[in-house]
Formats: C-alpha cells, structure tokens, sequence
C-alpha cells in the first residue's frame, strides 16, 4: 500500500453505481475496493473513468454474487464471464490515469465490445505519468473478447514500475495499427506477461504484432507460458533497449528490434484445445502440446532472485482451477485435469 492501511469497500450492482463507486473513490482519501456483482454494465456515452494524483491504491474485481442478502457476499470463481462491462460497440470501457505512486488490480471481468476510433486501449486504458512510480499493475484472470481501437485494441499501459498480466484470454480483438496488447516502459522494473492466451486477434497493419512490448533502458520483460498463435502478422514484437526471456510459450510469429537475452522452451505448434464448461472455455486436450509444459518460478531460489524468477503463477487459472496440479502448469489461462496424452501427442504432433 503506497500511503495508510485505511481502505473503502464498494459492492455494485448498476451501471450508474460503477460510475458512482469510481468517483467517489477518486476523492475519498483511500484505498478503495470495488466489487463488481454478476452482470452486464454498458459504458453508455463513454468509458468508465478513474483518476488519482494523490497515491491510492484500487482493485476492481468482478464475479461478485448473492449471499445472505448482500449482492457481493461470495467470490466463487466459477463463473468464467459472470461481470461483463460492455462498450456496445461505441465507447471504450475503462480509462484509469494515475499520476502518483499508485498500485492497481483489475480482475475477473469480461471487457467486451469496447470502441475507440483514434487512441489506445478499446477495452482497457492505463497511464501512469509519474515517472518516479513504486506502484505495481496487475490484470489477471480477465477476458477481452471483439474490442476495436486504433491501437492496442484490448489493452493499453504506459509507464508504470512493475505489471503482471496473467491467467487472462484475449481472442477476436481487432486493432488498425499496434495490436491487441501494447505495453511500454522507460527504466522501470520490468513486465511479467504470463499464462495468457492470446489468439485469433488481428491488426489492418500487418507490420504490427498483436502483442507489443517496449522495455526502454533498465526496464526487463518476462513472457512465459502464454499461447501466442493465429494472430494474423506476427503474434510477439519486442522492442526497445531493455531486457528479455521468452520461455516456454506456444509461439508461432516473433518479431522486433528487441533480441531476447533468452529464449527456451519455447514451440510453434496447433494449441489444441478441448472444450470447457462454458462459452470460450478452452482447457487443452489430452494430446495439446500445451499440457504441462509450462514452467514455475523457482522455489530454491538464488539470492539476490533474478528478475526472471521474481514471479508467481496465481492461485486459480481463468476457470477458477487450481493453476499448479500435481506440481505442473499447462501453458495458457486455462488449467487442464489431465497428464498428456504421449500416444496420441506423438501421432499428431
């Protein structure tokens, strides 16, 4: 926490209560929670806002439902799209500027729809123009699904110290320049972007990558154990004048002036993936070449822990699923129950 422990909780239930959650929380003074309950909230006549100069920390987390009466009285993870918030195809979703040393999660949402003709960030917009910033960005366990924009047509971050994008999906996005994921720093600590899985998005430029990631000077970018495929022009660009790993990712095109300082495990091949309990729930099959095939963090690690191990996995997968079984992860936001299947992966393969 970047000032006191003091913290304000929010439950909402409305479109008109996010907007009234998010305002209120500019101004009251604290770190603010915002529970999110199950169900569609249009960004009708423009995007969800939020801005703070002063330094407080805020979590948006959706999947909220009913218990004893309180609308956000339990957070059961089982629902993969429960809280949607909906661009209706005309507006961008949600915009966040923090201009201090702010900390920031967003988590369990479905941005869809979301729309921006000439700037960045269809879904989801965040600038931090503090270039002094301590605060860490997490945004994990979400899906975007058909967000447009000029550029970055899901996701758009700027500039703060340390972001971990994990366990999220990102499918059917469409950018005209730029991608689906842009991301830069300038002499930050680094990017953790982990167990995502990003594919069949696309952008009109076909010299832009759908996932864009500019580390400049002391700035560093781990990107592990995602699914990178189908997205049209090249799926990873890397940029810059920092650091980066690539390990252990279902990678078909990477590009960039940004060589990698190393790269492992990494594979091109068909995710194969089954078919879940819901809608774009994607576990792999038996004979994905995505099962377990992920990596872990170290856990005797040396000290001091390299950037590149200086990083979890999450609790739970996209699905609510434990994200490590029987000590393995699977490549991707989803978490399958099996052990491959070695036959039939040998046969396809």
């Amino acid at each position: 926490m970047s000032n006191s422990l003091k913290a304000a909780e929010f439950c909402v239930t409305t479109t008109s209560e996010l907007h009234h959650a998010l305002s209120v929380a500019e101004s009251n003074a604290a770190h603010d929670v915002i529970k999110i309950a199950e169900g569609n909230y249009v960004a009708s006549g423009g995007a969800f806002e939020f801005s703070d100069d002063h330094g407080w920390d805020l979590e948006i987390n959706g999947g909220w439902s009913e218990f004893y009466g309180n609308p956000c009285g339990q957070l059961l993870g089982n629902n993969l799209y429960g809280t949607i918030l909906d661009g209706d195809n005309l507006n961008g979703i949600l915009d966040i500027q923090l201009f201090g040393h702010n900390s920031l999660r967003i988590a369990g949402i479905k941005f869809i729809d979301g729309y921006k003709s000439n700037t960045n960030g269809g879904a989801l917009n965040i600038g931090v123009y503090n270039e002094f910033s301590t605060g860490t960005i997490i945004i994990e366990n979400n899906a975007f699904i058909n967000n447009h924009a000029y550029s970055a047509s899901a996701l758009y971050i700027y500039h703060p110290d340390e972001i971990i994008i994990r366990n999220n999906l990102f499918v059917g996005n469409n950018a005209q320049r730029s991608g689906t994921v842009r991301i830069i720093q300038n002499n930050d600590f680094g990017i953790y972007f982990t167990n995502n899985t990003h594919i069949y998005n696309s952008a009109s430029d076909t010299d832009d990558a759908s996932v864009d990631l500019q580390v400049n000077g002391t700035s560093q970018a781990l990107v592990a154990n995602n699914v990178l495929w189908g997205n049209g022009n090249m799926d990873l660009q890397l940029n810059g004048a920092g650091s980066a790993y690539v390990k252990n990712n279902d990678l078909g095109l990477l590009g960039g002036y940004l060589v990698p300082l190393e790269s492992s495990g990494n594979f091109s091949l068909p995710p194969r993936f089954g078919s879940g309990s819901g809608f774009l729930d994607l576990p792999p099959l038996a004979i994905s070449p995505l099962v377990n095939d992920g990596i872990n963090p170290c856990s005797i690690c040396p000290f001091p822990k390299p950037f590149d191990e200086s990083w979890s996995l999450g609790a739970t997968d996209l699905s609510g699923n434990e994200r490590i079984q029987n000590g393995k992860v699977d490549i991707g936001a989803f978490e399958s129950s099996h052990d491959p299947d070695l036959i039939f992966w040998g046969i396809f393969e």
